[in-house]
Parts: structure tokens; C-alpha cells; sequence
């Protein structure tokens, strides 16, 4: 009898032991998957959180040029030709897609842009690094955006190439790359993965009000995540 209740009291103690190990591992990845929710995008990026620094020139590599467009359902997206890249911290990011946003995700001082460009670059190890592009609509057209619009697609799945490829880099020809804000954050569509550097130009692109509607044209809807808490993070900003 004393042999029974002996070997009843060890299985419940192993019983125990491993329930108490269960729960600390429960515990541990509900508090990493809480911190890992810390650090999301988009944000509004505030004079007040901003930490001044001399910033190196952003190196663009952009040889390519745009070939199409096509709507996934959700984003306006660029078919590209060649490779394009950005030299980060002596690591090469490759361009791996442009879409858009309207309206723009990041704020700057609580102000809303009407679409912002999100350049997705990738490096071998699989860090992302996105560069922001922030356009606002009005009387002035852009001459390369015109080009670009000039035919859109306009239902899920439709491609559109365009006769006259147009150089990547003259999107972005008006926008200087030593002024910019950069952050710590994570993709604005689902996974919402963290751990993405974030680079958001300073200059913000002009667009026409008719270029804009023909981009909403394909976005219908709006396709811009909400702001997302900067918590702990800071933001740093070329002096």
C-alpha cells in the first residue's frame, strides 16, 4: 500500500513539475509576443520625439526601370527590370517592390498626406529596410507620374505594361537623400512583422489632383493602416 501511494505521490509531483513548466513557457511566449507588438507602423512622427544626428546619404542604386503596373487587391504595385539597391550600413538591400498607399500611412506632425510610395528593399540575411515617399495633391502635375498613369489597371489581377519603360530614379529626382526620418518598425500589411528599418523622406512629391484620382481609381478603398504607438522607440532625423 505505502508502495502505491509512494508512486501516486511521485507522478503527481512530475505532474506538477511539468504543468508549472507549461505555464512558465505559456508565460514566456505570450510576454515575447507582447513586446514584439511594441514596436508596429505606421507612426506619426513628431518634432518632439525626434532625436537630430548627422545621417549618412542615402546611396540609391537604381538602374532599373518601371515596366507595368498590376493591382493585387489591395496596393497599386510596379513590375521592375534589372536589380536596384541601397547600400545600408555597408550591406546591399535590393529592391524588391514599389506599391502605394492612399492615403499616405505616416503622419508628420499630426498632417496627412493624400499617398505615400513604399519602396521594400531585402538584404541576403531577409531584413527589410522600406523607404516612404510622401505625395500630396494640388495644382502641380509630375511629369513621371503622368507617364506611369497613363493607362491603370483597375481590377484585381490586371497587369498593364508600359510601352515606354520609365527609370525608377526619376520618381524620386525631386526628393533629396540626406534629409530623412528613420525608425525601427514593421510591415503595415499582415504578418505585421517587426524588426523592419524604416527610412521616410523628408520631401514630400507634388502630384496633381487629377493624378491622384486616377490612383484612387485603384484604390477604392482606403488601403492605409492606422497609427500605431511609438511607445519606446525614438525617431532619428538628419540634422
Amino acid at each position: 500500500m505505502s508502495d502505491i501511494y509512494s508512486n501516486y505521490k511521485n507522478h503527481v509531483l512530475i505532474f506538477t513539475l511539468y504543468s508549472v513548466i507549461l505555464l512558465v513557457m505559456l508565460i514566456s511566449q505570450n510576454s515575447y509576443a507582447t513586446s514584439t507588438n511594441k514596436n508596429q507602423s505606421p507612426i506619426n512622427i513628431m518634432d518632439a520625439y525626434l532625436l537630430k544626428a548627422k545621417l549618412p546619404s542615402l546611396e540609391l542604386n537604381y538602374q532599373g526601370s518601371i515596366t507595368g503596373l498590376y493591382y493585387d487587391g489591395k496596393s497599386l504595385n510596379f513590375s521592375m527590370n534589372e536589380q536596384n539597391f541601397i547600400i545600408i550600413n555597408d550591406k546591399k538591400f535590393v529592391l524588391k517592390n514599389i506599391h502605394f498607399h492612399a492615403p499616405a500611412e505616416h503622419k508628420i506632425n499630426g498632417k496627412s498626406y493624400d499617398v505615400e510610395g513604399h519602396f521594400v528593399h531585402e538584404d541576403h540575411d531577409g531584413n527589410i529596410a522600406v523607404i516612404g515617399v510622401l505625395f500630396k495633391s494640388g495644382k502641380k502635375a509630375n511629369a513621371t507620374f503622368e507617364k506611369i498613369l497613363a493607362e491603370i489597371p483597375t481590377s484585381k489581377g490586371q497587369k498593364i505594361t508600359i510601352s515606354k519603360p520609365i527609370a525608377i530614379s526619376d520618381l524620386l529626382s525631386s526628393c533629396s537623400m540626406e534629409k530623412y526620418y528613420t525608425y525601427s518598425g514593421s510591415l503595415t500589411t499582415p504578418p505585421f512583422s517587426e524588426g523592419v528599418l524604416w527610412i521616410v523622406l523628408e520631401d514630400v512629391i507634388d502630384i496633381s489632383s487629377a493624378q491622384y484620382k486616377k490612383i484612387k481609381q485603384v484604390h477604392k478603398k482606403n488601403n492605409a493602416r492606422e497609427i500605431q504607438p511609438l511607445n519606446a522607440r525614438f525617431i532619428s532625423c538628419s540634422l
